[in-house]
């Protein structure tokens, strides 16, 4: 077993779907070393049911640390996740959601193979698809890089992952991991949300605009800052094993 001594903060808003936050902190709770390395921080958004299956969950001794927060007011996932990472005291941290399933060796496999490509832990490693972080693992390292920029508080809902990656992709620190051992159930997307579905097509709309009228002017970056990428062959570094 590798050994590390920085911990991970992993940042997880609720978005009221019981079961799924249930099934999915039992399965965080079977991480190697999540003992050691896993500080990890629940937002409960407006939501009293997610607050309570969160703060009484039965294997919260395993972790590093375990810290559940509610909001009263209404933060959708956007604020809700610049929340927990203003909260996050660790050098690592990690953004996940109640979709997810994991494998016991997910987090010392994605240390590993973001220390191995970002030896100066300055870097984007996405546990996700290979053109976009909507699970990942990053620094304050990298966010000092990135202006200081996680998330842009503009967004509500989506885009804000495509952001964050795009900017990562022109800073010349993009990566994923096709074999992360994060599991993401879009099932559970589709089928249970604490947002109406008319909500989501309208927040979407707005999201998208913003996020291609930001992306003419690369998202605000310094031209002397961009680095001359020549597509995902190059940049999108493959990581297997």
């Amino acid at each position: 077993m590798k050994y590390f001594t920085d911990s991970v903060g992993l940042l997880l808003p609720s978005k009221g779907r019981y079961k799924a936050l249930l099934d999915s902190l039992y399965s965080l709770s079977e991480t190697e070393d999540s003992d050691k390395l896993l500080d990890v921080l629940i937002l409960a958004d407006q939501d009293t049911e997610s607050y309570s299956i969160a703060n009484t969950f039965p294997k919260r001794y395993r972790f590093r640390s375990y810290n559940v927060v509610y909001s009263a007011k209404r933060l959708y996932p956007v604020k809700a996740f610049i929340s927990l990472y203003e909260m996050c005291t660790s050098r690592y941290f990690c953004f996940m959601n109640d979709e997810n399933s994991y494998e016991p060796d997910w987090l010392v496999n994605a240390l590993t193979k973001f220390n191995a490509t970002f030896p100066d832990k300055i870097g984007l490693l996405s546990l996700f698809k290979k053109k976009k972080a909507g699970l990942g693992l990053t620094t304050q390292d990298f966010i000092h890089y990135n202006e200081g920029q996680f998330y842009d508080p503009e967004y509500t809902l989506y885009y804000s992952d495509d952001e964050l990656t795009m900017r990562a992709i022109l800073l010349g620190r993009y990566a994923w991991s096709e074999d992360s051992g994060v599991f993401h159930d879009e099932r559970i997307t589709k089928t249970v949300s604490a947002i109406p579905w008319e909500e989501k097509i309208r927040l979407k709309k707005l999201d998208r605009g913003i996020f291609y009228r930001r992306s003419e002017t690369n998202f605000g970056l310094k031209d002397e800052c961009i680095y001359p990428w020549k597509g995902f062959r190059e940049v999108n570094f493959s990581l297997k094993g």
